[in-house]
C-alpha cells in the first residue's frame, strides 16, 4: 500500500494525517522531515543557470558546471543545514584533491536532497558569484515577459 506525501501546512492536513495514522497495518514505517523539498521550479531554473554558465564559460559542460556550484556553494550549505549528509558523503571526498571532487560531485546527490530554503540559498550564491564575474543569470520569469534578467 502506497501511501501520499502529505505536507502540514494547516489543521485539515494534521486531521488527515491522524486519520490515515489509524489505518496503517502493523510494522508499517512513516518518515517525517522538517521543511518542503526543492520545488520543480528551482530545479528547472537552476539546470538552466548550468547550460547558461557552460554557454558563457566555453570550456565548461552543464554537469562540470553544476559539480563546480555543488562543490562551492552547494557543500557549505549542506555543512551548515545537513550534518546527517555529510557524515555519508564526507568519507569519499574528503581525501580527494580538488579535481577528483569535482569528477565525483557530478554524481553526488546534493540539489535534489535539498529543502526549498536551502535551495533558494544555492541560488543566491549561483547569482552572486556569476554577477561578480559579469554573467546575469536568467530568471525564466521575467524572460516569459521579454525581460532579461
Amino acid at each position: 500500500m502506497k501511501f501520499p506525501t502529505i505536507r502540514i501546512v494547516d489543521d485539515r492536513q494534521r486531521e488527515y494525517l491522524r486519520e490515515i495514522a489509524l489505518t496503517l497495518p502493523p510494522e508499517t514505517m512513516v518518515r517525517f522531515s522538517k521543511g518542503l523539498s526543492r520545488t520543480q521550479r528551482q530545479n528547472r531554473t537552476i539546470h538552466m543557470w548550468f547550460g547558461q554558465v557552460a554557454g558563457w564559460m566555453e570550456d565548461q559542460t552543464a554537469a562540470e558546471a553544476k559539480a563546480e556550484n555543488k562543490l562551492e556553494i552547494g557543500l557549505p550549505i549542506m555543512e551548515s543545514h545537513r550534518p546527517e549528509w555529510i557524515e555519508e558523503w564526507e568519507p569519499l571526498y574528503g581525501p580527494l584533491p580538488y579535481g577528483q571532487r569535482l569528477k565525483l560531485f557530478e554524481f553526488i546527490p546534493m540539489t535534489r536532497k535539498m529543502k526549498v530554503a536551502e535551495m533558494r540559498q544555492f541560488m543566491d550564491g549561483m547569482q552572486k558569484k556569476y554577477a561578480q564575474m559579469g554573467l546575469t543569470l536568467i530568471d525564466p520569469d521575467a524572460q516569459k515577459y521579454g525581460g532579461t534578467t
